[in-house]
């Protein structure tokens, strides 16, 4: 059975501690953490004024926002927690009636059920196969709206460093171009919320 990213990662960390590279690795994750923040800095130095001070104003608002929705899961969960911990004590052995034990409980499962419900536990073990269904690709205007939407300098970032230039191969010639990567300022799915709105208000203006 293959193994997960998670899984394949905590196998590579394991080889890098019995190997003695750990803190070589988080040294150098760290010192590319630093120099994209760096890079990053110096992509939004180079714009305007005032692109500058909405960005900021942006980024700001969008750690508002992960603060608060993280302070609200964490109580969230401690609530939860205690409601949990209340409830087991409110639970008596009284409402178990006679089926104290293991054995008990599956002799009185047993008992409810009858041959007619066995055939249907062996019939839902082996579901019937779903035809498969051709998934079309995406329209070409909606690709190139994507594209437009990220290379929007308060959405991405270019990087003025060449190292970070990449080929990749041209879907209609098939030649390697070499392109300059670009990095986002929020998360994907962020960005996706951002596209989402900025399209239907490109739609309601279209209908106006």
């Amino acid at each position: 059975m293959p193994l997960t990213s998670a899984e394949r990662k905590q196998r590579y960390i394991a080889k890098l501690k019995a190997d003695g590279k750990y803190d070589d690795f988080l040294k150098k994750k760290a010192h590319d953490e630093r120099s994209r923040q760096y890079r990053l800095k110096i992509s939004l130095e180079q714009l305007p004024k005032a692109q500058t001070e909405k960005t900021k104003r942006m980024n700001r608002e969008y750690v508002r926002r992960k603060v608060a929705k993280c302070r609200a899961r964490k109580k969230g969960n401690n609530s939860e927690s205690q409601s949990i911990q209340q409830a087991k004590a409110s639970t008596s052995a009284e409402e178990n009636g006679p089926y104290k034990t293991k054995s008990a409980w599956t002799k009185a499962v047993g008992k409810m059920f009858n041959e007619e419900d066995a055939r249907d536990m062996v019939n839902l073990s082996h579901p019937k196969s779903r035809p498969l269904i051709k998934k079309k690709g995406l329209n070409p205007e909606i690709i190139d709206a994507i594209k437009l939407f990220y290379e929007r300098d308060d959405v991405s970032r270019i990087s003025p460093n060449m190292r970070d230039c990449r080929s990749f191969p041209n879907p209609v010639t098939g030649t390697k171009e070499i392109k300059q990567i670009r990095f986002l300022m929020y998360k994907l799915s962020d960005v996706h919320k951002m596209f989402v709105k900025h399209s239907q208000s490109d739609e309601n203006q279209a209908s106006v």
